[in-house]
């Protein structure tokens, strides 16, 4: 059976390399694409993240071919000239993915093609619709700092730290009181530096962590969506990692089925 063919943003990235020195690279965690095909059953392909005006190159030739998009995680904080030119940038830029970004969002806020941000592609979707964002959320009043503990073993890093409510009318707790209704609670990972301020007049918050941060957002009518947190790690242990793929592969697929005329 044929499957939806998903767009993964890479971030553009300086690797060294033994013998060759420092080198610009198009980038993404293997594990994104491992969650996709195992359980949003997708197919993958990579976007590279480059400036507008590159020689030969034109996003909308990649968009209109795919079934859905999928905005990673990423190392580089997104430019405050985009949300809050007047504040000092924090962090590493990646202007190039910032620009793929926002045009890959204006496309799908126009054609209806399904979206998932995960970390700062959740960022993504906020500050490309309209929103905002803090540049440091450990610094704001009554917020906990939000960023990796660099102390633990990598892969623990991943694992829940704290827990998250589901307000009533956000598609997250709909689903998951029918999909694991003896659940009393939800914990998830926590890796981010930054985090929503304003929240975009389209979108709605469908989780928020103890201090009040937006853990999850969706759009009101548009399949576009996205988690702070990384649910791509530990899927099969947890009930909103598997709602949130199941919810992609869901839209993916229904896009994919329309007829191009269809697609709004």
């Amino acid at each position: 059976m044929k499957k939806p063919v998903v767009g993964v943003l890479c971030s553009t990235e300086t690797i060294a390399i033994a013998g060759w020195g420092e080198l610009s690279h198009q980038a993404v965690f293997v594990k994104y694409l491992d969650a996709m095909t195992q359980f949003g059953d997708c197919s993958p392909v990579l976007i590279p993240s480059l400036l507008s005006g590159a020689e030969g190159w034109e996003i909308s030739d990649i968009l209109d071919r795919l079934d859905g998009v999928l905005l990673p995680g990423a190392g580089s904080n997104i430019d405050t000239a985009l949300y809050a030119p007047a504040r000092a940038h924090v962090g590493d830029r990646d202007c190039a993915r910032d620009q793929t970004a926002m045009r890959i969002l204006q496309h799908a806020a126009s054609s209806g093609l399904p979206v998932l941000g995960i970390c700062r592609g959740m960022q993504e979707i906020n500050v490309a619709l309209g929103g905002t964002l803090y540049t440091a959320l450990h610094e704001v009043c009554d917020h906990f700092d939000h960023r990796a503990q660099r102390d633990s073993e990598f892969q623990a890093r991943y694992s829940a730290v704290h827990r998250v409510s589901l307000p009533a009318k956000g598609w997250l707790a709909r689903n998951a009181g029918t999909a694991f209704p003896e659940q009393k609670s939800y914990s998830v990972n926590s890796l981010h530096g930054q985090g929503i301020d304003r929240l975009a007049d389209s979108l709605q918050a469908d989780a928020y962590a103890e201090d009040g941060t937006v853990e999850a957002i969706s759009h009101v009518t548009l399949p576009i969506f996205g988690v702070q947190w990384h649910p791509e790690w530990n899927v099969p242990t947890s009930p909103l990692g598997q709602l949130i793929w199941a919810r992609f592969r869901d839209a993916c697929h229904a896009f994919m089925a329309a007829p191009r005329k269809e697609r709004v």
